[in-house]
């Protein structure tokens, strides 16, 4: 997933924006619904010249939650990068997904 954004108009007194948000990933999940996955979430200000990246490698399983299909994702965030003085050591994420295979 990629996107940039551009400030065109508005308020003058506003500065210009100029940024970009890069998030390649990969998973691979078996037959028995665990899986295994990681992500980067880079940031990049063009404007201040900063740049902002975290690396999230997960697990994960598929289960069922009564008649409903569930998937359970966890994994440590780790701060590769950050502007000086923005640097996290490193986080959790966890995430919760409901299934509605056909």
């Amino acid at each position: 997933m990629i996107n940039q954004l551009w400030s065109v108009a508005g308020n003058e007194d506003r500065p210009d924006v100029s940024q970009m948000f890069v998030q390649p990933f990969v998973n691979y999940n078996w037959k028995s619904g665990a899986g295994i996955g990681g992500n980067l979430e880079w940031t990049q200000n063009w404007k201040a010249s900063t740049a902002t990246v975290w690396l999230n490698p997960t697990i994960s399983a598929v289960t069922s939650l009564g008649k409903q299909k569930t998937q359970f994702v966890v994994g440590p965030r780790l701060n590769l990068a950050s502007p000086d003085g923005g640097k996290a050591d490193w986080g959790w994420r966890a995430v919760v997904i409901f299934l509605f295979p056909k």
